[in-house]
């Protein structure tokens, strides 16, 4: 078997290997041995039929589709035919840009959390021959929000530089993230990713007025509503949800607090009075 290396996707023409062929009969009778090439791979490869060298032909082959490529070539006299295989390695190329998966990206980081806090990864691949230069990816950030994150640039995980408040605006930022492989030249890609500061619960709820003042008949029904208070919580969402309960001075359980609405009702007569 001949073998040869050539790189992918070289240009038409390329010298690949040189096959020869002999003829034990005497040249008083022996025609001259011309060579030619299995028709399926005509597309990529051609032969001279006088001197046997193997060239590229087309736009080449693709490593990633076939990383060793094996043909027959051939050899007759006019008479006799004889063959040989020929084995081709490929040899990769920095031909592959980076693709980034999942996109669109959007990440999250409570407010209130340390330095270095992570929050969301980013991963590009290349399909490039595996474990090569040329699908080794690092990672940078081209817009970091102006310094508020930072990119890990083996494992495209972003983190925080700085201790977010939900409360300050802005609280949503998107920041450029570059995926860069090793090749050369190097190839590279760009995505944006939005990172949304969330709601920490660090606000205590605050009453509008410290003191309510109500007046109720002592004939009150059951139920009769008497006063709301109304409480304000400067956090948002789940952590601003309330719930009201009477800690003193209700005895002997004259009233209830609707624990939703705040609404203080009657429960019943007061029996004291």
């Amino acid at each position: 078997m001949f073998s040869a290396s050539i790189e992918e996707h070289c240009p038409s023409g390329t010298s690949v290997v040189t096959v020869t062929a002999t003829d034990r009969d005497t040249a008083a009778v022996q025609e001259p041995i011309s060579y030619f090439i299995e028709k399926s791979w005509e597309l990529f490869f051609n032969i001279d039929p006088r001197t046997g060298l193997i060239t590229t032909r087309g736009e080449g082959l693709d490593r990633e589709k076939h990383e060793i490529v094996y043909f027959k070539v051939f050899a007759t006299d006019g008479k006799f035919k004889a063959q040989a295989e020929v084995g081709v390695t490929l040899i990769d190329i920095n031909d592959k840009t980076p693709v980034f998966l999942n996109q669109p990206y959007v990440g999250y980081v409570s407010e209130n959390k340390p330095p270095g806090t992570e929050i969301l990864p980013i991963h590009a691949v290349d399909s490039d021959r595996i474990l090569s230069k040329n699908t080794l990816i690092t990672y940078t950030l081209t817009n970091d929000a102006g310094g508020k994150f930072i990119i890990n640039q083996s494992t495209g995980m972003i983190s925080s530089k700085v201790v977010f408040d939900r409360e300050t605006l802005p609280n949503r930022f998107t920041v450029d993230v570059r995926a860069m492989d090793n090749g050369q030249p190097p190839l590279q890609a760009t995505t944006k990713a939005e990172i949304i500061v969330t709601d920490a619960n660090d606000f205590r709820p605050k009453f509008i007025n410290l003191v309510y003042r109500a007046s109720v008949s002592e004939l009150a029904i059951p139920g009769q509503e008497v006063v709301q208070v109304v409480v304000v919580d400067e956090d948002e969402d789940y952590n601003s949800r309330l719930e009201f309960i009477i800690i003193d001075g209700n005895k002997p359980h004259a009233f209830f607090i609707d624990p939703i609405t705040g609404m203080i009702h009657v429960s019943g007569r007061d029996k004291s009075v």
